[in-house]
């Protein structure tokens, strides 16, 4: 089991606290109650919907997040984003928190958003969110910049390199009691990489810079909020 995801997930919620922007978007992007979390961690985003009023199916690959979140009650799998057999559909289908370029590489996104399109309901809508790497990418540097300090009870820092055709995201969570590192690489996905894409199939969209629906900004917008429907 990697020691970083099981000492991060017991300080997960004071690093990514409830965002009530982020949960009024998806509370009420679909009338839907049926949605499916993937990528769901401990289960926090998931049951604060539940508790207001929806269905929640979550997945993630990590154990110990899986556990933590079945502590809230939430049904969770134990499953891979690239993997979701589930025979129901769903209202909602939502992949946040830069989740998606945690994918090998761009064709594995493009499969995971077909894939999940066909999970959704008639109306249902799938919703996508990532940091905006536009501003990272256009850098020359090999190092090409830091988010935002994390954490009350704890520091988690983490910063972007460049390297090769992809970014590599270190991370550093530091606790009273020791320093923990990790490393990993993203896809940098653009926005016009997933415009393009849902384009060639036909999908509608919307993009916004953030779950507040500000309009996206390229070259600065923190993040994007895309959600595409059939």
């Amino acid at each position: 089991m990697n020691k970083f995801y099981k000492e991060i997930c017991k300080y997960y919620e004071d690093i990514f606290p409830t965002n009530e922007n982020q949960l009024n978007f998806l509370n009420n992007i679909s009338n839907g109650k049926d949605y499916l979390d993937i990528g769901c961690a401990t289960g926090l985003v998931a049951k604060s919907l539940e508790n207001s009023g929806k269905n929640l199916t979550c997945i993630d690959l990590d154990e110990t997040m899986v556990i933590e979140a079945r502590k809230k009650g939430l049904k969770v799998f134990a499953k891979n984003m690239l993997n979701l057999d589930f025979e129901e559909k769903f209202d909602v289908c939502y992949c946040i928190g830069t989740t998606i370029a945690h994918l090998d590489d761009i064709s594995e996104i493009y499969n995971f958003i077909l894939n999940t399109v066909a999970l959704l309901k008639d109306n249902g809508k799938l919703i996508l969110s990532w940091v905006n790497f536009k501003p990272f990418i256009i850098k020359n540097d090999s190092f090409l910049g830091s988010l935002p300090t994390l954490g009350t009870k704890v520091k988690f820092t983490r910063k972007y390199y460049r390297e090769n055709n992809k970014i590599r995201f270190n991370t550093v969570l530091t606790t009273k009691n020791e320093t923990i590192e990790n490393s990993q690489l993203l896809v940098p996905l653009l926005a016009n990489d997933v415009i393009s894409f849902v384009n060639k199939f036909k999908l509608k969209y919307e993009i916004y810079g953030n779950f507040k629906k500000d309009e996206f900004d390229e070259e600065n917008s923190f993040s994007i909020v895309f959600v595409i429907s059939k």
